[in-house]
């Protein structure tokens, strides 16, 4: 009976075809599950990355939402490669790696970062409520369609008098 050698470890023929066969299976399996990209490009007039998947859809992403990424410069953006079957995203240049899985999930950096993404979002989103409010200068006070009917209604009889 022939045997392999493997570092320490020494296995049959038998058991060495036995543990490739069941990686071999694993990794099939994995094959459909895991989330691989079929090619990654940037796009400069949208700031955003495309990425083709192997499933047959596509992902774009904001470059300015992702740490690494969001203060660098075009022609750096543009040497995105794919690494690992498609399993990940590199950039030489910028020493920033992401995983296509964690991207496509909506994970653009660390915890620190997301906080902070999700704090500006966040004030943006008030500043936009106040935006109508402020307009008719009641900062921060919101009318309903009750009060705005009273006042078109006030705004008519005085055009009428």
């Amino acid at each position: 009976m022939a045997t392999i050698k493997a570092g320490k470890w020494t296995y049959t023929d038998e058991e060495f075809d036995r543990m490739y066969d069941e990686a071999k299976r694993r990794s099939e399996k994995e094959e459909m599950i895991e989330v691989r990209a079929r090619s990654a490009r940037y796009d400069k007039a949208s700031n955003r990355v495309v990425l083709d998947l192997s499933n047959g859809a596509t992902f774009i992403f904001p470059c300015d939402r992702v740490e690494g990424l969001s203060v660098a410069a075009p022609k750096d953006l543009a040497e995105v490669e794919l690494w690992g079957d498609g399993t990940a995203l590199h950039w030489e240049k910028l020493d920033v790696d992401f995983s296509v899985s964690g991207i496509v999930a909506g994970i653009f950096g660390t915890k620190a970062w997301m906080r902070e993404l999700a704090n500006a979002r966040e004030r943006s989103g008030l500043k936009a409520k106040r935006r109508p409010a402020l307009a008719d200068g009641k900062p921060g006070f919101k009318h309903t369609k009750s009060q705005i009917n009273k006042t078109v209604s006030r705004k008519r009889q005085n055009r009428a008098a």
